[in-house]
């Protein structure tokens, strides 16, 4: 008995001395891994560079596609960087309150939803949420009704649904997008292209084009930025940030060129959508989801 609990003894003292030497190993590595990353955020600082490696005017990659939905009259699918957005457009049709109706012009009205698995939306309270929802969803429905040549459709409502599938920065421009592309999808005729992104002053006292979530949260100042795209006519922006004119003029400037880059990525995918549209109108032909 005694031999067994001395051998008992050495086990766990052999064991101990294992799992000391693991985490005196661990330590270093750990340390190790800190100091490379340092390494790589200096080395990215010095060079002018952004978190993840992009220049403070570049925008991050666009990806869409038309026709995501067919059961709709429009619609269209967006990714910019790590945030994506379905958007459908149902009409024009008749309004769904006929006293919402107007003799002279058509309206538009827009409802969003946030899946539970987009990013960080899964940490926020139901009523903040909610709350952000209808703001959102008065922001899209304003922005497009001094777009969209409501006088063409009386009596009509475009009805706008936004599905945000994941978010990393950037949600309202990429919901803005995301909707110029459904309804270039849907036909509907508009006085212009509107492109949106936002710009950020960082902590570094920087203004960027299309901040990341990281750098969004981190920014003292945040500017969701929506233009016409050929006139750059100011259709919505926002910002609650106090900040000399000089930086406020220096966010709007990156936020315009983060506009002018948009409109470069969607300009021909627009053009070519519609022109399909238009050929296929006689007979009527079906949408399929049509990458770029």
């Amino acid at each position: 008995a005694a031999a067994g609990a001395a051998a008992a003894a050495a086990t766990a003292a052999g064991a101990a001395r294992v799992a000391a030497a693991a985490a005196g190993a661990a330590a270093p590595a750990a340390a190790v891994a800190h100091r490379t990353a340092m390494q790589h955020a200096d080395i990215l600082a010095l060079a002018g560079l952004r978190v993840d490696g992009r220049l403070p005017n570049e925008i991050r990659c666009i990806k869409y596609a038309f026709g995501v939905l067919p059961r709709y009259d429009g619609s269209a699918s967006l990714e910019m960087g790590l945030t994506k957005v379905m958007v459908a457009v149902s009409g024009p049709q008749e309004p769904i309150r006929r006293s919402d109706a107007r003799h002279d012009r058509g309206f538009i009205t827009c409802s969003l939803h946030t899946a539970p698995f987009a990013g960080n939306e899964r940490r926020r309270k139901r009523g903040a949420s909610d709350r952000r929802s209808t703001d959102l969803e008065a922001a899209i429905a304003n922005t497009f009704s001094s777009a969209v040549i409501l006088s063409h459709y009386p009596r009509t409502q475009l009805h706008v649904i936004v599905h945000v599938l994941e978010s990393d920065g950037g949600v309202l421009p990429a919901c803005i997008n995301a909707v110029s592309l459904a309804l270039a999808d849907a036909g509907v005729a508009t006085t212009d292209l509107v492109v949106a992104c936002a710009a950020a002053r960082t902590a570094d006292d920087r203004a960027v084009a299309d901040p990341s979530q990281l750098e969004q949260s981190a920014s003292s100042a945040y500017l969701p930025l929506a233009v016409l795209a050929r006139s750059q006519s100011v259709l919505l922006a926002r910002m609650d940030a106090r900040l000399s004119l000089d930086g406020v003029e220096e966010v709007l400037e990156a936020a315009l060129e983060g506009c002018r880059r948009v409109h470069r990525e969607m300009d021909a995918a627009v053009r070519d959508r519609v022109a399909r549209r238009l050929a296929a109108a006689a007979p009527e032909g079906g949408g399929g989801g049509e990458e770029g």
